[in-house]
C-alpha cells in the first residue's frame, strides 16, 4: 500500500482529532454555552429563557443537540444557582475546555475564577458579548432584572454578564436597558460521553466528508 495513502488519511483525520477534545469519557459532566439567539428583556421569565436556550441547543450544527438544557438566569423567587443541583460534576464549554470543577465554583463572588471562559455558543462558535443573567457573582438575584425578565421597557435595566470574562464578571458585568437584545447562558443536564465525544450534526458532517475523502483516496490508489 502506497505511503501517499497513509499521508492522505492523516490529513483527513486532522479535523476529527481536533474534535477529540479534553472532555473525559464515561464521566458525568455538564456543558455550558452562550446562546446564538438573542432576546430583549421581555424573555418571558424562566419558562421563556429555557425555551430560548433549548431552541439554541437544537439548532442545526449544535454540538449538544438531543440534550435537555436550562437557562442560567435569576428572577424574583428563584436564583440561577438554585436552578441546578450541584453533584460535583465538572463543567465544560462547547470547545471541550473545562470551565469549572463544579457548578458552585462558578459562584464564588469576588473570588470567582473560571478555568476557561464560557464564550462559545451551542455550535462551538465564539460569541463574545453580553448575556442576560439577573444574577450577582455569588449566584443570588441581582437588584435589576427587567421585572424578572418580563418587560422590554426602556425605563428598566437588567443585570448582564460578559461571556469572555473568567472572573465574577461572567455573570455580573453590569446592567443593560431592557429594550436592548442580549444572549443567554444555557447548561445541559448531567450526562456522560461514552467511548468518544458525542458528535453533533456539525461533527457528523465532517465525518461524512472524511469518509468520502478516504473512499476517493482508496479508489485512486486501486486504479494505479
Amino acid at each position: 500500500m502506497k505511503p501517499t495513502f497513509f499521508i492522505a488519511c492523516m490529513v483527513l483525520l486532522v479535523p476529527m482529532v481536533a474534535l477529540a477534545t479534553n472532555v473525559p469519557t464515561d464521566t458525568p459532566l455538564r456543558i455550558i454555552f452562550v446562546s446564538s439567539n438573542t432576546s430583549d428583556g421581555n424573555i418571558g421569565g424562566l419558562t421563556g429563557a429555557d425555551s430560548i436556550v433549548q431552541a439554541a441547543a437544537n439548532n442545526p450544527g449544535s454540538e449538544i443537540s438531543g440534550h435537555s438544557v436550562t437557562a442560567i438566569l435569576s428572577v424574583v423567587g428563584t436564583s440561577a444557582q438554585s436552578r441546578f443541583v450541584d453533584g460535583g460534576e465538572p463543567i465544560y464549554n462547547t470547545r471541550g475546555q473545562i470551565v469549572a470543577n463544579n457548578f458552585s465554583e462558578m459562584f464564588s463572588g469576588a473570588g470567582t475564577s473560571l478555568a476557561n471562559t464560557i464564550l462559545y455558543d451551542e455550535a462551538g462558535n465564539a460569541n463574545d458579548g453580553i448575556v442576560w443573567t439577573g444574577t450577582e457573582a455569588d449566584g443570588t438575584l441581582a437588584p435589576t432584572h427587567c421585572t424578572s425578565y418580563s418587560t422590554n421597557s426602556n425605563q428598566q435595566d437588567g443585570r448582564i454578564g460578559q461571556s469572555n470574562d473568567s472572573d465574577g464578571q461572567w455573570v455580573q458585568w453590569g446592567t443593560l436597558n431592557c429594550v436592548n437584545p442580549a444572549r443567554l447562558y444555557g447548561m445541559t443536564e448531567v450526562f456522560a460521553v461514552h467511548g468518544v465525544p458525542t458528535l453533533g450534526p456539525a461533527s457528523i458532517g465532517l465525518l461524512v466528508l472524511l469518509l468520502i475523502g478516504l473512499a476517493s483516496v482508496v479508489f485512486r490508489w486501486r486504479s494505479t
